[in-house]
């Protein structure tokens, strides 16, 4: 069973887990159909396309498997501005931490949608900003 966390160069500190570390930009040598869970967490602001990370993690997931995504959540952080709840210097510092964009909770799951997989789980963290998505990739009947 494989596992693969998809990582940027800004990774804090290696995952410990079962899951194997792979660089985003490595990503696409792997073989298509031979994983069973993918993570992308807090990776795909630093990416140029967001929609073609989960476009190739989709080829590489077997039917069955699950795709896990995270990051921050622009909304939940403007959100938080606009009520005068947000640490500016704070919210300023992981904005601008060598994010290429930022993303939506409500956008990555339309991608993930129209490319196929099935929504297992949403969750927003208003404390941290972050979304949690688990898509699954339906089996073929």
């Amino acid at each position: 069973m494989m596992k693969i966390s998809i990582i940027h160069n800004n990774h804090e500190q290696p995952e410990q887990s079962d899951y194997i570390e792979i660089h985003y930009s490595e990503f696409k040598q792997l073989s298509n159909s031979t994983l069973n869970s993918i993570k992308i967490v807090n990776t795909l602001d630093y990416v140029d396309s967001p929609e073609e990370l989960i476009s190739v993690a989709i080829t590489k997931m077997r039917y069955g498997a699950e795709l896990i995504i995270s990051g921050m959540d622009v909304v939940l952080i403007a959100d938080k501005i606009l009520n005068g709840k947000a640490d500016i210097p704070t919210i300023r510092n992981s904005l601008y931490a060598g994010r290429k964009n930022i993303s939506n909770y409500e956008y990555i799951k339309n991608i993930i949608i129209q490319l196929g997989l099935k929504i297992k789980l949403i969750n927003l963290d208003k404390d941290t900003n972050q979304y949690l998505i688990i898509g699954e990739k339906p089996n073929v009947n």
